[in-house]
């Protein structure tokens, strides 16, 4: 093996070994508030979790990060594994698989493909002659092929769901317009019924774009 490549094994190794769920890193470390718009995502506090929730992340990592997390166990001497960003990762995950399980199935397909990757470069091995070189460059060519499709795969899913969204934001525009002698007539209504002594506020004349975008009503506009 050249210098230069056994120096850029080296680098790549240190960088999956950094992070324990490395492809997880596209998630934000803080949870999304599902009563905002995933265009504007207001993050929750992470909580730290207790061992019960430890252990199911170390089990979950142990089944889809095998690699990674057999060479944890060699440098950590054993013990569960716990990093912060991790788990907020892990908690990402998870709940990307109560809300959109084909997502959660195209992650799963990354987080395989990356630790494969992971073990084949961190496979004990003594000096690599010419021909074990090209063996692994073309292993781990096959691994990152499928880790660079599940990724296209991710980027295809959340812009055919974001224009579905769109779609549906305009259907609801159309439909407001088509009645917007009975949107006005409400306003009114409620304006003329408001509580005695209660302020008067500017009418919303338009729904909130987070009730296009499955959040919750904001306050009035």
């Amino acid at each position: 093996m050249t210098r230069h490549v056994a120096r850029h094994i080296t680098w790549v190794l240190l960088l999956l070994a950094a992070v324990p769920v490395a492809v997880l890193a596209d998630e934000p470390t803080t949870l999304p508030d599902s009563s905002s718009s995933p265009l504007r995502p207001r993050p929750r506090r992470l909580e730290r979790p207790d061992g019960r929730e430890i252990d199911e992340m170390n089990q979950f990592m142990g089944e889809h990060s095998p690699n990674r997390m057999a060479w944890l166990k060699r440098v950590r001497r054993g013990g569960p594994f716990f990093s912060l960003i991790a788990w907020g990762r892990y908690r990402n995950l998870r709940e990307i698989e109560k809300d959109d399980h084909e997502l959660y199935e195209i992650k799963l397909r990354e987080i395989k493909a990356e630790d494969d990757v992971f073990g084949l470069l961190n496979k004990p091995s003594g000096p690599a002659t010419g021909g074990a070189e090209s063996d692994l460059a073309g292993l781990l060519r096959q691994q990152i092929v499928i880790l660079v499709q599940a990724r296209f795969d991710e980027r295809q899913h959340r812009i055919q769901k974001m224009e579905r969204a769109l779609e549906d934001a305009k259907a609801k525009l159309e439909a407001d317009r088509a009645n917007m002698d009975a949107i006005v007539t409400e306003k009114v209504k409620a304006l003329l019924e408001r509580p005695n002594g209660a302020p008067a506020t500017r009418p919303s004349t338009r729904p909130a774009e987070a009730e296009h975008f499955g959040g919750g009503p904001s306050a009035p506009q």
